[in-house]
């Protein structure tokens, strides 16, 4: 709230105008089919920006903003269809105008993507904001399940539901349902096809195969990765807390 209600006002009154002449140019019966899907191309990038400030980077960035701004203005900007532009059109080599329509499917593409990242970051950061208690920890999970289901690169997903997944399995004690531990398992192995030497994820799968019940190859695992990441004191501490 740094430009106060004066500029939150216009601001929004910006977005609206922009959306209302933007949707108005989409749906316009003139007009070349290029400029069309060009227009189409720059609301959907515009309104996928829009989407994502709200969850993640935000418009304080002064390129970012200006590159929002650029589409908004990009999209409104409509031309009739008169002779002089149909023949200009005409006279347009094939290739610029396939060109132009890679570029709006790249733009809505992009815009995709964008929303899909944005949706992500937000339920795992709501995942992260959850109690650390059994039905928070549940919660928990399935949040960050619809994350990684949108996440191009989920390893921190799995990671995240492999971690509380060993944290319920720990906290119930010998009446621990061994399913929790197995998925446990699965999802460190495929946070690991993600980022396969990352020295936390690495712990993490020792921790899930010691309370599995497989200590002496936890241990072993436990060993070389304490030589391997010496000055890593989470691998030291639990290593000493193993009894190797």
């Amino acid at each position: 709230m740094e430009v106060g209600v004066l500029g939150v006002a216009l601001y929004m009154a910006a977005v609206v105008l922009m959306l209302r002449n933007g949707l108005k140019a989409c749906l316009r019966a003139d007009g070349a089919r290029a400029n069309r899907a060009w227009r189409v191309g720059c609301l959907t990038a515009f309104v996928s920006l829009l989407l994502h400030s709200l969850v993640d980077i935000t418009f304080s960035y002064p390129l970012l903003l200006g590159l929002w701004g650029l589409l908004g203005v990009s999209m409104c900007r409509t031309e009739p269809q008169t002779e002089s532009n149909v023949r200009a059109f005409a006279t347009i080599p094939s290739w610029a105008k396939s060109l132009r329509i890679s570029g709006m499917l790249l733009l809505i593409v992009i815009g995709v993507m964008s929303i899909r990242i944005g949706l992500s970051e937000a339920f795992y950061m709501q995942a992260e904001q959850m109690p650390d208690s059994a039905a928070g920890r549940t919660e928990a999970i399935q949040l960050l399940e619809r994350s990684a289901a949108l996440s191009p690169a989920p390893a921190m997903q799995h990671e995240r539901i492999a971690g509380l997944l060993l944290q319920q399995a720990v906290s119930s004690g010998p009446a621990s349902d061994r399913t929790q531990l197995k998925r446990a398992a699965e999802e460190a192995s495929t946070a690991l096809i993600w980022r396969p030497h990352h020295p936390r994820l690495l712990l993490l799968a020792c921790q899930i195969e010691y309370a599995s019940g497989n200590r002496a190859a936890a241990l072993e695992r436990l060993r070389e990765l304490s030589l391997r990441y010496p000055f890593r004191v989470d691998i030291q501490e639990e290593l000493r807390r193993s009894g190797g």
